[in-house]
């Protein structure tokens, strides 16, 4: 089946080497791993009181977060690459894997970006469902999770910018 993709950005108003020196000291707890969460407690919820955890297909995931890792090219870029494995009902339930990229814009903002790929289970029928529905709750997910990691490096930024 075809694979699917979710892409997210944002700017955070800190230099690219701040930023860099939060990913690589492990100062944004989000990125943490390996750890297990419960989707019930992780608070991936959607709008209107649906939560990924009503979906009863999986209760618990693995994640996992690689140490970042600079990339060479004109433009400095440090990547960390990341992944969520459920731990029950594979057949059920995607692995999602995605990498978290940040490079300058210019002396005082960074560019945050995140890239998450994942394959709908269960064949055909899986692939309909993800368009119509899926989808949008992984993206959900996605959005959530990555709205606080910006979070994190912001505050975890300004603090390392204080202590300057």
């Amino acid at each position: 089946m075809h694979e699917q993709y979710i892409q997210l950005y944002s700017a955070v108003p800190a230099g690219y080497q701040r930023v860099r020196h939060v990913l690589r000291d492990g100062d944004v707890p989000m990125l943490r791993s390996p750890k297990r969460l419960h989707l019930a407690e992780a608070g991936f919820a959607l709008r209107g009181g649906f939560d990924l955890a009503a979906l009863h297909l999986v209760d618990e995931i693995e994640f996992t977060a690689e140490p970042p890792i600079d990339i060479p090219g004109p433009v400095p870029l440090t990547r960390l690459r990341m992944r969520w494995d459920p731990l029950e009902h594979h057949d059920l339930h995607p692995s999602i894997e995605a990498d978290l990229e940040i490079e300058p814009i210019d002396e005082e903002r960074t560019m945050i970006s995140l890239l998450a790929s994942y394959v709908p289970p269960l064949g055909r029928l899986g692939a309909i469902v993800d368009r119509v529905a899926l989808h949008r709750v992984a993206e959900a997910g996605m959005r959530d999770f990555f709205v606080k990691v910006v979070r994190q490096i912001k505050a975890a930024a300004n603090v390392a910018s204080e202590h300057r």
